[in-house]
């Protein structure tokens, strides 16, 4: 009798013992699956702040010690895609589309500068960018600042997404 009842304690702590375990399991994959749809949700909310902020920050990027913005107001004001400022050579085009590239991505934004000037990812041209081929864009305004009078200067960036 008393082994019966010894044997019976230890299948029923066995049965214990397994049922907390399967309780265990199962509320670690309900909270894995939980902290997987709270990152992506923390995910998604920083790719919406970048997108809403980006647009407005390449101004900001600098090339040999001189913002983009300030490349585009020397492009506007002298009309020359190859100048100098204090004494350090600039290439308007390369340089936007070498900082571009790296910040938005390849083929994934254009440039228009004063509707003089249309700068792609891997080409340019005096003018209008064309825009009526693709199917999701974004147009953001900017303004920047002209060295040569006290006044700024307007232009569109086109970010593409997919």
């Amino acid at each position: 009798m008393k082994k019966k009842s010894q044997l019976s304690e230890l299948i029923s702590i066995s049965l214990i013992i397994i049922v907390l375990v399967i309780v265990l399991v199962f509320s670690r994959i309900r909270s894995a699956r939980y902290s997987v749809t709270e990152t992506e949700a923390i995910s998604n909310d920083y790719k919406n702040i970048y997108s809403k902020t980006a647009p407005y920050l390449f101004l900001q990027i600098t090339v040999k010690k001189e913002t983009l913005s300030k490349l585009f107001g020397y492009y506007t004001c002298y009309n020359e895609t190859d100048f100098k400022i204090s004494g350090i050579s600039y290439n308007v085009i390369s340089e936007t589309q070498r900082e571009l590239n790296d910040f938005f991505g390849k083929n994934k934004w254009s440039l228009q500068i004063q509707r003089t000037l249309c700068i792609d990812s891997e080409t340019s041209k005096k003018g209008f960018c064309e825009t009526f081929n693709r199917k999701n864009i974004n147009t953001y305004e900017f303004v920047y600042p002209l060295p040569c009078k006290t006044d700024y200067a307007a232009g569109i960036i086109y970010l593409y997404f997919d």
